[in-house]
């Protein structure tokens, strides 16, 4: 009950239109609407694992780190954050 007063809607079913938000140039938005979809209790492993991809995307890869391991086994994370660090070597 006390976590419906804080989070008073669940979030939204598709995490994708924040991400897109994020690569049409909104980021903030994109990125505090993420984070508060993450934080909601019914947030999925999908929401989450976004939100790390989209905190590597823009350059908080000890964040996005952390993130990734809290649904992830060591050596999917691992990857994942192999993947993100070639990312920013690209830009």
């Amino acid at each position: 009950a006390a976590a419906r007063r804080i989070f008073p809607f669940p979030p939204p079913p598709c995490p994708r239109s924040r991400a897109a938000r994020a690569l049409a140039g909104r980021k903030e938005e994109a990125m505090e609407n993420m984070r508060r979809a993450a934080a909601h209790p019914d947030a999925s492993l999908q929401i989450r694992q976004n939100l790390s991809l989209l905190l590597a995307m823009h350059g908080d890869v000890n964040e996005a780190n952390r993130i990734a391991r809290t649904d992830l086994p060591a050596k999917l994370a691992d990857g994942n954050m192999a993947y993100f660090q070639g990312l920013q070597a690209a830009e």
